[in-house]
């Protein structure tokens, strides 16, 4: 289960000044940047999508595929919740279902009947994170991540921050760092996730040249 916050930056910082926010009784450890390629797949007629789910492509700067599968979600409070499964598959099994983990292919088999996958956009983004820790302990991962979102000739920039539970992490630690964050922040909580930004810009008009 995914169980994470997200918050839109609404006007330039230099995301270095995360490391020195006091968040006490939470720390942050930094952890090593990483850049996301990310693929995001649907039927051509889009029947993924009008079930609220998702199926993603990550490409790792390794040379290795992650395949990723989520679950209608829901979003109260600021929070985001949903279903999430992940697996790696070979470069060359991207679109193909027949290849795919059995666990990932039979879901998305439910949605998709006998249409195949197609690529419907893309995500490329920089991603700084950190670990959350209260007390010594994991209780999250914070993360900034800025790039872009490119559907055809479409594009909308990504400038955002999210905060993950993980291991001993709470809602209620969830919440009480969104509080710090928008204190000492420009942020604005974001409703909608990369992917549904994505499947919106699909439907924008495409720019003039």
């Amino acid at each position: 289960m995914e169980i994470e916050s997200k918050y839109t930056v609404t006007e330039q910082f230099d995301s270095d000044t995360l490391a020195s926010l006091d968040l006490s009784p939470y720390h942050l450890r930094p952890l090593q940047d990483t850049r996301h390629h990310d693929v995001h797949l649907d039927t051509a007629d889009h029947r993924i999508s009008a079930r609220k789910c998702g199926v993603r492509i990550r490409r790792e700067a390794d040379g290795t595929s992650k395949l990723t599968f989520k679950t209608q979600g829901q979003y109260s409070g600021g929070i985001h919740q949903r279903e999430e499964i992940e697996e790696e598959v070979a470069s060359n099994a991207e679109f193909e279902m027949d290849q795919w983990p059995q666990h990932i292919a039979s879901r998305v088999r439910e949605l998709a009947g006998d249409e195949p996958v197609v690529a419907m956009f893309e995500i490329k983004i920089r991603r700084r994170a950190w670990a959350v820790e209260r007390d010594g302990n994991v209780i999250g991962e914070l993360a900034f991540d800025d790039g872009n979102i490119i559907a055809g000739e479409r594009t909308e920039a990504v400038c955002e921050i999210e905060v993950e539970i993980k291991d001993n992490g709470t809602h209620a630690d969830l919440e009480e760092l969104g509080r710090r964050l928008m204190d000492l922040l420009p942020l604005r909580p974001e409703s909608r996730t990369k992917r549904h930004r994505g499947m919106d810009l699909l439907k924008a008009p495409i720019p003039n040249p």
